[in-house]
């Protein structure tokens, strides 16, 4: 019983790392959309960020 649970938590840390990266992906993805210009609603559309979110990593960016 305890190694069918160890094995579903060992799938679901895999999943949640696959979520994590995959945020962390669009994220620099948008960073470097950011630093050459493109707006933010053309990131949006591409990385499926919100625009609220897009504005917060910029504002990030320039601080």
């Amino acid at each position: 019983m305890l190694e069918k649970r160890l094995q579903q938590w060992k799938r679901e840390w895999k999943e949640e790392g696959k979520l994590e990266g995959r945020m962390q992906g669009k994220l620099e993805t948008a960073r470097g959309l950011i630093l050459q210009g493109v707006s933010l609603q053309v990131i949006a559309a591409a990385t499926g960020l919100g625009i609220e979110q897009l504005e917060n990593l910029r504002r990030g960016m320039e601080s």
